[in-house]
């Protein structure tokens, strides 16, 4: 009876302990080729946040693990925002990434280069163009096929961000091509002709973008307006923006040098048809390792996995993740997909909390990534 009670008692802690959430940071360190070890005067932190669900439940600790941190770029990769929770959480979040107060171990959160790109759960909303319209007036730079890269100087290091909208842009920025919110067609999740074309049409972008600066997209404003450039006449529907950039103006940290004067003006040709020291990708969905790797990219930032749901420490990285299906290869966690260019993916495990659908030793995280000299 002893024996029971005790096998009952291990069960339940291991149960605790196996859906115990809080908040994770994790840290992954990138070696940089030598070549550019001159150029860099700092190590970079980038912070990845990923599929929020306009969840409210871990805002303040992800606030401050930001501000604990030298943070030199966030990265949003999609799913921040969900069709079906109340969209004002992810706003109020929007709005404290937002925030002018300065703390004594860093700088504002609003000083800091924000760049976001769609997930399927934006797509789903049917709101995608008002999506992005907002949050371009939340200083957060909008990172899609109408306007693909921005290039700045982060410590030194030339560095060209991409990023690119989920594969359901295909089927919603054409008639008669939309693919339901659940399918369960495998042919048309993996392998159908709107994943083909979403392939196509990110390595055709990829190639042909020549990544102007961040600040020769914009026009001068004061900085108090927080003015951006983007169609002022968004509208609600399962339609995409009027192809014009939907990225705003930034105010930029002193660390982080824009590659033009503060005067808005086009950079010099010679600076933008060259290429950058360093160049970043941010796609919502990470599977597409092939088409990844056939591209100028060092790094991809990527998250939609949840990082498999269920995770068994040093035996299983994850049990189901969406269009991977089950013991998915790219669950969560620092990836090498090319040793000889040095290129790198990374998945964020997410950082949403669903009491419908618990996370099994998957704790969501906050991911910071450091770029240093080896």
């Amino acid at each position: 009876m002893k024996l029971w009670i005790l096998a009952g008692l291990l069960s339940l802690l291991l149960a605790v302990f196996a859906l115990y959430a809080p908040l994770t940071r994790r840290d992954y360190h990138i070696k940089l080729q030598a070549t550019l070890c001159p150029k860099l005067k700092q190590p970079i932190t980038i912070a990845l946040l990923s599929d929020l669900h306009s969840g409210r439940f871990y805002q303040d600790s992800i606030i401050q693990a930001l501000q604990e941190r030298e943070v030199d770029l966030i990265a949003l990769s999609g799913d921040m925002i969900d069709d079906e929770e109340d969209m004002q959480g992810a706003w109020e979040f929007f709005a404290k990434l937002d925030s002018s107060l300065e703390t004594k171990l860093s700088k504002p959160l609003a000083s800091i280069p924000k760049f976001y790109v769609s997930g399927n759960h934006e797509f789903w909303s049917g709101e995608i163009a008002a999506i992005k319209q907002k949050l371009a007036s939340y200083n957060i730079s909008v990172l899609d096929f109408s306007h693909p890269c921005t290039r700045l100087r982060i410590k030194g290091l030339d560095m060209a961000i991409f990023g690119v909208d989920d594969p359901y842009y295909s089927t919603y920025s054409k008639p008669n091509s939309h693919i339901d919110k659940v399918v369960w067609d495998k042919a048309k999740w993996q392998g159908g002709f709107w994943e083909q074309e979403w392939q196509e049409l990110v390595a055709s972008t990829i190639a042909a973008n020549q990544c102007p600066s961040l600040e020769s997209t914009f026009t001068k404003v004061d900085s108090s307006k927080r003015a951006c450039q983007h169609d002022p006449t968004p509208t609600a529907q399962n339609a995409m923006p009027n192809p014009t950039p939907s990225i705003n103006a930034q105010k930029v940290d002193s660390s982080t040098e824009p590659m033009a004067t503060n005067q808005a003006q086009k950079v010099d040709s010679r600076e933008t048809d060259s290429r950058a020291d360093f160049s970043l990708l941010l796609s919502h969905r990470p599977e597409f390792t092939k088409l990844f790797s056939s591209l100028p990219i060092n790094l991809i930032l990527s998250g939609h996995t949840h990082g498999g749901q269920v995770r068994i420490p040093y035996l299983l990285n994850g049990l189901y993740a969406p269009n991977q299906g089950l013991f998915p290869k790219y669950a969560g966690g620092l990836y090498e997909l090319d040793s000889s260019k040095r290129q790198y993916l990374v998945i964020s495990r997410g950082l949403s909390l669903n009491y419908r659908l618990p996370r099994v030793f998957n704790p969501p995280e906050i991911v910071f990534i450091t770029l240093e000299c080896g």
